[in-house]
């Protein structure tokens, strides 16, 4: 055994012909004595590459069929690693219980009696990579699940969800608030764990409400994290897909909701996984939240945009909006609006405002605008009354126009772009449209003076922001003071092509192209004209033959225009009998 770890080592750093040492050391460890000694090598080896050699040798050995006696001593070992509280020790364990699993292939005798174990103790280590351990474990618990009475499936179900709900102990105290590396590895676990579930219960049982069953009696008897338990829940209704009847049966099981004071549970805006699971729930269980307990599923929602610190929101912002946008689908419930209201309005954003005017760009200050921006996308705008926001926001506008005007943004600014960009979707969002316009219209009549077009040439340096206020009907560039910032259609092009647009949208845009060309034509030089058709020639959605931007073109090949000129537009036009006209002209 010392030769073999000797010999690994020695590999490690390079000397790959003594591979074939590493194997024949091995097989002369074919003894409990030896196989222990190994086992004790591989939990002491602090580098991964050396302890997967020895694992990867272990393995070998165990499959040549020497015995149970040698496989009962592994899993003992594997167990005892895995129960470790250091961790280098746990990833030695599950990589010991990969060697060991190679070793019940062929062992249906020791399968069933160590197998479901192995899967309780490889979910327990809640280490980051265990999951390779856990698919290992569970391919093969499925290739052999014929050795299981249903009971035994039952009682593994039983254990694995335990594992995940019941308080963990941590120095003779019970844990409460989770470190975010923590958070994440439930999180993973338990979508690992529920999914291996349904696999064993679709395969024996085929009934969705066995787990619900399993989780109640849990629940009857240990002592289970609240938060964890409806975070369980949340992920069996998605991955189970649980239809209205078996979701009624979660929210009314010994009043379940009520008793564990889901709907007035405590929101503590410091903990990131409790604010996480009452979003997660309350999005996975709205409909049947809704028909049970309507006024109280508000009353939860309002009182948690209240609590929610603007970090908070930054961190859970995907959660955040998926969440509001099942409950303000058709309209904004007024208990929903006030608290969005109370939550915006109470922000200090004056002193934002004066750190940008002093051009101090704070990164608590940019927290905080981009949980606003977050915020404010997540509800109609129109449905909320921002008095302190629109005021400020309008203020934004004009400073980093003058910001951008002396070339302060693109000189010092590039890393606070997002910052900025947080800045103006908030202003564009709440602002008026007249506002806006008038922002975009900043020295168009500047023709040949310092500052010509200014705010057209900030429009089209963060399109990204103001896309979605131009491409939506009715299109302000379609108004008559507009018509001097027809250039910005290409940049409206340009990023249609970059950003995941729907088919409504790219219509949108195909539409305002064909209504605003006239204008566009007579303002822009031919390359600037070709450009936008040939981008247009990359939509997935093309513009009809007789729109105005391709009859252009047919007038220009059929002109005295020259060859070259000519061949270039021929390039981007559809295909089809509609032009075959054009190409005789070359």
């Amino acid at each position: 055994a010392r030769v073999c770890h000797a010999l690994c080592r020695v590999v490690s750093r390079g000397s790959e012909d003594k591979a074939a040492a590493i194997r024949t050391a091995v097989n002369m460890c074919a003894t409990v004595p030896s196989v222990q000694a190994i086992l004790l090598f591989i939990s002491e080896e602090k580098s991964p590459g050396v302890r997967k050699m020895l694992s990867d040798a272990l393995e070998e050995l165990l499959q040549k069929d020497q015995g149970d006696e040698l496989v009962m001593a592994v899993a003992e070992h594997a167990s005892v690693m895995m129960s470790s509280q250091e961790s280098t020790k746990t990833r030695a364990g599950l990589d010991i219980s990969e060697t060991l699993i190679a070793g019940l292939k062929e062992n249906n005798s020791l399968t069933k009696n160590l197998l479901p174990n192995i899967l309780v103790q490889i979910v327990k280590t809640f280490e980051i990579d265990s999951d390779t351990a856990f698919e290992i474990a569970t391919k093969h618990f499925m290739e052999k699940i014929e050795l299981f009475e249903a009971k035994e499936l039952e009682k593994l179900t039983k254990n694995l969800l335990k594992t995940l709900l019941v308080k963990v102990k941590q120095d003779g105290a019970q844990q409460n608030k989770m470190a975010e590396l923590d958070v994440k590895i439930f999180k993973s676990t338990t979508k690992m764990v529920v999914g291996f579930i349904k696999k064993v219960l679709d395969y024996k049982i085929d009934e969705k409400e066995k787990i619900l069953e399993i989780i109640f009696k849990i629940f009857d008897e240990e002592n289970c994290d609240v938060l964890k338990v409806f975070f369980v829940l949340a992920e069996i209704k998605v991955i189970f897909d649980l239809d209205m009847d078996l979701s009624r049966h979660v929210l009314s099981y010994k009043d379940f909701v009520i008793q564990y004071k889901f709907l007035c549970i405590e929101i503590n805006a410091e903990d990131f996984f409790c604010m996480e699971v009452v979003l997660k729930f309350l999005e996975d269980y709205a409909e049947v939240l809704l028909e049970f307990q309507c006024e109280k599923t508000r009353q939860l929602i309002a009182q948690l945009i209240i609590n929610m610190s603007p970090k908070c929101v930054k961190h859970l912002q995907r959660q955040f909006k998926s969440c509001l946008s099942i409950y303000t689908k058709s309209r904004t419930p007024s208990l929903i609006i006030k608290s969005v209201e109370n939550w915006c309005n109470g922000l200090d954003l004056k002193e934002v405002t004066q750190n940008i005017e002093n051009r101090e760009f704070i990164d608590n200050d940019a927290t905080k605008v981009r949980a606003l921006s977050i915020v404010t996308q997540a509800v109609k705008v129109t449905d909320v009354s921002l008095t302190a926001v629109n005021v400020y926001a309008r203020q934004w506008l004009t400073i980093l126009l003058a910001l951008y005007s002396n070339d302060y943004v693109t000189d010092y600014l590039k890393s606070k772009m997002t910052y900025l960009t947080d800045l103006l979707k908030v202003s564009v969002g709440v602002a008026k449209v007249g506002d806006v316009k008038k922002l975009i219209l900043e020295g168009v009549d500047l023709e040949g003076l310092p500052g010509e077009k200014i705010g057209v040439q900030f429009c089209r340096f963060f399109v990204h922001v103001f896309y979605e206020f131009l491409v939506r009907r009715p299109y302000v560039l379609l108004d008559e003071d507009m018509k001097k910032c027809s250039v910005i259609l290409s940049d409206i092009v340009k990023y249609t092509l970059k950003k995941k647009c729907s088919e409504e949208q790219y219509g949108n845009v195909l539409e305002l192209v064909d209504q605003l060309w006239p204008t566009f034509e007579a303002a822009t030089t031919f390359n600037q004209k070709y450009t936008l058709l040939l981008n247009l020639n990359n939509f997935p959605k093309k513009l009809s033959p007789d729109s105005n931007p391709l009859q252009w073109a047919v007038s220009v090949i059929c002109s005295d225009a020259s060859r070259e000129d000519k061949a270039r537009l021929i390039s981007v036009l559809p295909g089809g009998d509609a032009f075959a006209g054009c190409y005789i002209q070359l």
